[in-house]
């Protein structure tokens, strides 16, 4: 029975793979910050990334690190905002390097990535192998991506999963757009033709257990599903499932911009990842259509 160690166990993707592991008779543990908790459970170790604290028995007889830990890019982009967005990934993946210098190999390590690293090309299909736009997102996962590189020293086989839009009734951004609609102020944002590269957040759990389970997956993966949507189809296919109308404007990129400011560029910038290569392991989605997303949760 293999041991799974994660960090982030408790965010969106995390808890939907802790679920999966449980099914499938995994042992897995968490690296939590939240002192408290590591005390009361058998399977929480503390971590403190950003002051370099680790409890070192986490990593007793793991087989398999799933490294998801980063604060959420949707917070003011303050000059503090955007230190916090790029130290809490780099910190985290800094002391797991550390850590893993006076521990055995451990046979696989999956860390997360993101879409963000790729500029929008319009309607153009983006691979692993495009070269990564020059703004602030861009920015943070080339550098997030360079630190967890060097934990392949400390492995056999280094997994990197470049995720899209994750969608899930349990939380992310697909509530809250189902919210809008609900509410009949669901409208797209900017022009709306930015394309949208999701995947359902079971289907990033089914990956990594996917991962574990086939030693010739290695490398980096755009992991989205195979059919992007733009903005405006989304959104518009979303109140089509909800049975309500659609005949709001677009809300105008200058408002986003001016409420969020460089913020907005999470809404207003897309990307047509191609998923391909992950589609040639024999990897199989259980959400490939966004039709299937919307029955699932019942919007």
């Amino acid at each position: 029975m293999k041991t799974v160690l994660i960090t982030g166990g408790t965010g969106l993707i995390g808890s939907t793979l802790r679920s999966l592991l449980k099914k499938k008779g995994y042992n897995y543990r968490l690296l939590s910050t939240r002192k408290k908790l590591s005390n009361t459970s058998d399977n929480t170790f503390y971590w403190n990334p950003a002051n370099g604290e680790i409890d070192a028995a986490a990593f007793d007889d793991v087989d398999v690190i799933v490294h998801l830990a980063g604060s959420t890019v949707n917070q003011p982009w303050t000059k503090s905002g955007k230190e916090s967005i790029l130290q809490s990934r780099l910190q985290s993946t800094n002391l797991l390097k550390e850590s893993l210098t006076s521990v055995k190999k451990i046979p696989l390590i999956i860390t997360a990535s993101a879409t963000g690293i790729y500029p929008d090309l319009g309607d153009e299909w983006v691979d692993e192998d495009q070269t990564p736009d020059d703004d602030f997102l861009a920015d943070v996962v080339v550098k997030w991506e360079k630190a967890t590189l060097e934990l392949s020293a400390y492995c056999d086989r280094l997994v990197t999963m470049r995720i899209g839009v994750v969608l899930s009734s349990r939380g992310g951004a697909f509530p809250l757009m189902a919210k809008a609609t609900k509410y009949w102020v669901g409208s797209p944002f900017g022009k709306g033709d930015q394309y949208m590269s999701w995947i359902h957040a079971t289907d990033v759990a089914e990956f990594i257990y996917f991962s574990i389970n086939n030693e010739h997956v290695s490398g980096v993966y755009n992991t989205v599903a195979a059919n992007p949507e733009t903005n405006g189809d989304f959104m518009m296919e979303l109140a089509t499932a909800m049975d309500k109308p659609f005949f709001l404007p677009n809300i105008p990129q200058f408002l986003l911009k001016l409420v969020l400011g460089e913020r907005a560029n999470i809404l207003l910038k897309g990307v047509r990842a191609s998923n391909q290569k992950i589609a040639s392991t024999g990897f199989e989605y259980r959400f490939p259509h966004i039709q299937k997303v919307f029955n699932h949760s019942k919007v």
